[in-house]
């Protein structure tokens, strides 16, 4: 089983199915690592660097970091922004996989010689998380700010936060470094879908790492095994980071810039810029090129836990619906 039309070959399923697919591996994704992406997100915005020979900053690591949020705010302050978190995942995750498998079924039905070629999974694995970013960005906005926010908080709540932000600075402001993660999401969606139905093909190839399902006996090399989803996700989901990293950073400080000097009270020094291009500018020339990545190790193992269970939970609750209707069709 792949990602994307007709290379299913789970002709039972419906859109409907589709979408609940990808709300389930977007929730569940979420719920299991909310905590990195918290650690990401305080290393992000950190100005200071985060080396314990510099007295000034508070965040060392990602041990010692989550070890501070915990001792100064409690376990719960992992979950800062949760709520709005899976709103986000969610809704990205529907909108990511239901458009991916429209747009390949629209490449399969017009030009089905090309349905496998890598370049047209990365232009529409693009294509699709381009147009789920446009979707779900607010929910990135806003829960970067509950992230970003110390004691006592500045917004007390999802609705609070919406209105406040509305309120005092205005709806574009729910879009802030909407271009810094646009112009990264196009490619590392499209590095995501490629990469790994590149490794689900030769996976699959090899014979390893494959299944067989109620579906079909015969076609026992037709789907990844749950590992097989896990480890392809993880190779695609580090590939594709690491390639876009610099473009993260920059959208997490320019998303915090609005109400910056409450929300950031008490977390070190100030970092004001006006837009992408200055805002990596003044990282680098301030902070120097390895501040680019700053937050790269929590990130990268958000990236490849995250990216091979959302893979992983979206192609084993397909395997699990499509089973579910062929039991009630024999029965």
């Amino acid at each position: 089983m792949m990602v994307g039309y007709d290379t299913r070959k789970l002709h039972n399923l419906n859109n409907d199915d589709l979408m609940l697919g990808g709300a389930i591996a977007g929730g569940l994704t979420r719920l299991l690592c909310q905590p990195l992406d918290v650690i990401k997100v305080r290393l992000q915005l950190q100005v200071e660097r985060p080396s314990r020979s510099q007295p000034d900053a508070k965040y060392h690591g990602t041990l010692q970091t989550c070890s501070k949020i915990v001792k100064e705010e409690g376990y719960r302050a992992l979950y800062k922004g949760h709520v709005s978190a899976q709103l986000l995942s969610i809704s990205y995750g529907i909108a990511s996989f239901a458009s991916f498998e429209y747009f390949t079924k629209e490449v399969f039905v017009r030009k089905p010689h090309m349905k496998d070629l890598s370049p047209v999974t990365f232009i529409c694995g693009g294509a699709a998380n381009g147009l789920a970013t446009v979707i779900s960005y607010p929910f990135d906005t806003i829960r970067t700010r509950f992230i970003g926010q110390g004691k006592p908080p500045v917004y007390t709540g999802l609705f609070n936060c919406i209105g406040t932000i509305l309120k005092v600075e205005g709806f574009r402001s729910l879009y802030r470094g909407f271009f810094a993660t646009l112009i990264q999401i196009i490619p590392h969606g499209g590095a995501q879908f490629a990469i790994y139905n590149k490794i689900s093909v030769i996976f699959k190839e090899k014979g390893i790492f494959v299944m067989s399902s109620l579906y079909t006996v015969k076609d026992r090399k037709k789907y990844l095994s749950p590992f097989g989803s896990f480890l392809a996700g993880a190779i695609a989901g580090a590939g594709a980071k690491v390639a876009i990293y610099p473009l993260d950073l920059a959208k997490k400080r320019l998303q915090i810039q609005g109400n910056y000097n409450e929300v950031r009270e008490g977390f070190g020094k100030k970092f004001v810029c006006s837009g992408l291009v200055d805002c990596i500018k003044l990282t680098y020339r301030n902070e120097g090129f390895f501040a680019l990545y700053k937050g790269l190790k929590p990130t990268l193992l958000k990236a490849m836990i995250a990216t091979s269970l959302h893979f992983a939970i979206y192609e084993q609750t397909l395997l699990f619906l499509s089973n579910s209707k062929i039991a009630k069709t024999e029965s």
